[in-house]
């Protein structure tokens, strides 16, 4: 592979979040092209995406702070690094501050590029999108830069011919390259033009015969069209070339449980899939929290397979225990397993980190109206969550004010259940069906709401 080849596949490991992947190629590539600092940037930003190893992130930034095209990242970067340090540092705060600004003076399309691949790697899309503008203002020509900016238009959920024209674009303009196919074939997933999809990974394949991400995608595009046997037997395909791809695992054990119904197996295939991600991945919290979350939600409350899915939870916690998200999610968990007090133990723990968090004062109310049904102290948390809840409307919220009302005001009870659902489905836009989709789907949760629903139904018997 060739330099941009090597930055293509750590920028695909970094958006599926398996960072210590994304490491490993940076490495690689360090190692084959020595004076490229850009691969040295991509070490650092992959220590730090994990938020277990930002000591390590810290010193390999600082190293490639006077870098001319880095320099707007790495000050970018290490402004997020230090503010989720235990102790914030906040004198070197103010002085990277006073960077930025200084940066943004001399602004580059580059450093714009660089800047703007961070932002997107972090999660803040929108920003991610501004300063690929200014790059593509700077040089409209920049093909990293239209390639970059179609993946921020299809993360923002935007799936236009637009968006289409910016990977043809970066393609006419750099040639041979990675990022740009994979936008092309994530914006025809989205569209459902699972052919067309389909031909651009054959092209991928035959341009890059030597990595597996081509079939990786094409077992994820067979998935997104819901062609389960065609998903299995490239599941086992990858699994024969590369016996512990993560990829590959989660998809075949999401066979075995939503397509064939086989928890049994589904249960046994999640404690190799634990083993695989704690040699491949493993400090990546964030990978086992959402591997739980995704089985814990599509298993139908199997007992085996809760089992699994606590324990995924439980190493996200030990990975990282003062995370507020992890501890929570713990609390659920064990909600799907009626626990409900050791769940109240989870949800306090979780306040003692971050007090004002949603999700883990629901999970708490939540605990109460299960346990005790609708009470006086009920009401009283559920008026005070709908006035700190923000603007977004939180289905779970919704859901359990409509339990409230289901006696006193079944109409009422039946349009908060409507806007639940609603709020709920916001969440998919931008992901095809896979196991993302199905994590944020949440089929459980989605159940609940339907035998409520089906409780103020007119017609009784259902």
């Amino acid at each position: 592979m060739d330099e941009h080849d090597y930055r293509s596949v750590i920028i695909y490991h970094a958006r599926n979040r398996y960072y210590y992947t994304m490491q490993r190629s940076a490495l690689e590539a360090m190692a084959k092209y020595t004076n490229e600092v850009s691969f040295r940037f991509l070490n650092g930003l992959a220590l730090i995406l994990d938020g277990f190893r930002l000591q390590e992130g810290i010193r390999e930034l600082n190293q490639l702070r006077s870098e001319p095209d880095l320099g707007m990242a790495v000050t970018l970067c290490l402004m997020y690094t230090h503010k989720r340090c235990h102790v914030v540092d906040k004198e070197e705060l103010i002085s990277l501050d006073g960077q930025l600004k200084e940066e943004r003076k001399r602004l580059t399309a580059q450093s714009a590029y660089y800047a703007a691949l961070f932002l997107h790697l972090s999660g803040k899309t929108e920003k991610a999108k501004e300063y690929a503008d200014k790059a593509l203002r700077l040089a409209p020509n920049h093909a990293d830069m239209l390639s970059l900016k179609g993946w921020c238009e299809l993360q923002l959920g935007r799936t236009t011919n637009q968006t289409l024209e910016l990977f043809g674009r970066a393609l006419e303009l750099g040639g041979k390259q990675l990022d740009a196919y994979l936008g092309q074939v994530r914006f025809y997933q989205l569209n459902n033009d699972f052919d067309a999809a389909t031909a651009v990974l054959n092209q991928v394949a035959v341009g890059f015969p030597t990595i597996i991400i081509p079939l990786v995608e094409k077992m994820k595009t067979h998935l997104a069209n819901w062609h389960w046997e065609h998903t299995a037997e490239l599941a086992n395909r990858i699994l024969a070339e590369k016996p512990a791809s993560l990829e590959a695992l989660t998809v075949k054990i999401m066979v075995l449980i939503v397509k064939e119904g086989n928890c049994g197996a589904g249960a046994s295939a999640l404690q190799y899939l634990a083993s695989s991600v704690e040699k491949i991945e493993p400090g990546n919290g964030e990978l086992f929290l959402q591997l739980g979350q995704l089985y814990s939600v599509v298993c139908g409350r199997d007992a085996g397979v809760l089992a699994e899915t606590f324990k995924l939870v439980e190493r996200a916690v030990k990975l990282k225990g003062s995370n507020a998200d992890y501890l929570t999610e713990l609390g659920y968990q064990a909600i799907l397993q009626r626990r409900y007090r050791e769940a109240v133990a989870h949800f306090k723990t979780a306040t003692k980190v971050n007090d004002s968090s949603i999700r883990t004062l629901c999970g708490l109310t939540l605990c109460q109206l299960l346990e005790s049904g609708v009470s006086d102290q009920v009401k009283q948390q559920l008026e005070f969550l709908a006035e700190i809840q923000g603007r977004t409307p939180n289905p779970l919220l919704l859901y359990m004010t409509a339990k409230l009302h289901a006696d006193s005001d079944p109409a009422k009870a039946t349009e908060l259940l409507l806007a639940a659902s609603e709020a709920h489905f916001k969440n998919l836009k931008a992901v095809p069906y896979g196991p993302e989709y199905l994590r944020l789907f949440n089929p459980d949760f989605l159940l609940q709401l339907v035998h409520e629903l089906l409780a103020h139904s007119p017609v009784k018997g259902i």
